[in-house]
């Protein structure tokens, strides 16, 4: 959430950017290296028969297609957020902008990971710059809009 708020703030409309939470998705792969026990707990709790019970109970659990199809949505720009909103949540199927805690609001912390980040990967300034997306860009890519998707959950869609 921290780093997505960087270049939201920068002003430029051509960028949209959004931190997505898909919620506890079962069935993706991300439990493969918990203890035996865990792994037997968390495929019981993601199997059909108590799956549907759960997630009347918890808004926070969501299948696997729900998840990728608002991902989908989001880096198509299908779906769009509000004006002053970067942070999109996906709660029982659907998607939501809700305000992100205090702590990710803090732009004291926002500005230290920015920081400390540009720094770890060498970049000059903290300012988003076209230049970096365009050294990345291969032509013909989604009608002329570049994608990159980070395995956080975090985006940038950038357009010509």
């Amino acid at each position: 959430m921290l780093t997505a708020r960087s270049p939201a703030e920068s002003g430029d409309r051509r960028l949209t950017v959004v931190a997505y939470d898909p919620g506890q998705v079962f069935g993706t792969g991300l439990a493969k290296d918990l203890p035996f026990p865990l792994r037997v707990a968390w495929s019981l709790l993601g199997s059909p028969v108590l799956r549907w019970p759960l997630g009347r109970l918890d808004p926070h659990l969501n299948s696997r297609v729900a998840a990728g199809n608002a991902l989908a949505d989001l880096a198509l720009g299908i779906a769009t957020p509000p004006d002053g909103h970067v942070y999109a949540a996906l709660r029982r199927a659907r998607l939501t902008w809700p305000q992100p805690s205090e702590r990710a609001r803090s732009d004291e912390l926002a500005r230290a990971l920015w920081e400390d980040s540009a720094r770890l990967v060498r970049l000059r300034d903290r300012t988003v710059n076209e230049r970096v997306f365009r050294r990345n860009k291969k032509p013909g890519n989604m009608n002329g809009q570049f994608l990159e998707t980070w395995r956080c959950g975090h985006f940038l869609r950038l357009s010509q």
